[in-house]
């Protein structure tokens, strides 16, 4: 799919491309696609190239509330990077598209080898 197509990917330097690109591989995001739910252990990271990932929150009376959208210029996966793999929201696709996707615990292992990577990240969890 190439990285030119998702904002984040797009960004990174050459090397720190290489960190990523064998471990990088390309799906299909269905819509209402359910990617994690809330509570469970993200696995994977996804990048998308077409298509939009709502977060959505359960409230206590039942209520579903979106609390942000993933689409190309972003990822799915950056707070677990960082920490806890427990998804804090479920993870649904809005709109049918495409994403490269890799393990975290590969992304993990790419940002503990590069402090650039890892500066993006922390940037980017900031940010969404």
């Amino acid at each position: 799919m190439g990285r030119g197509s998702n904002g984040f990917l797009s960004a990174l330097s050459a090397d720190d491309y290489e960190l990523l690109r064998a471990h990088l591989r390309t799906v299909d995001l269905p819509h209402e696609a359910v990617l994690v739910e809330t509570g469970e252990t993200l696995r994977r990271a996804y990048f998308p190239h077409r298509g939009v990932i709502s977060l959505v929150v359960k409230l206590a009376k039942g209520e579903h509330v979106q609390v942000g959208m993933i689409g190309r210029d972003s990822l799915l996966g950056t707070l677990s990077i960082m920490g806890d793999a427990c998804a804090l929201s479920t993870a649904i696709v809005l709109v049918a598209g495409v994403a490269s996707v890799m393990d975290l615990d590969r992304l993990r292992a790419a940002a503990d080898q590069s402090s650039t990577l890892r500066t993006l990240l922390a940037r980017h969890g900031l940010a969404v």
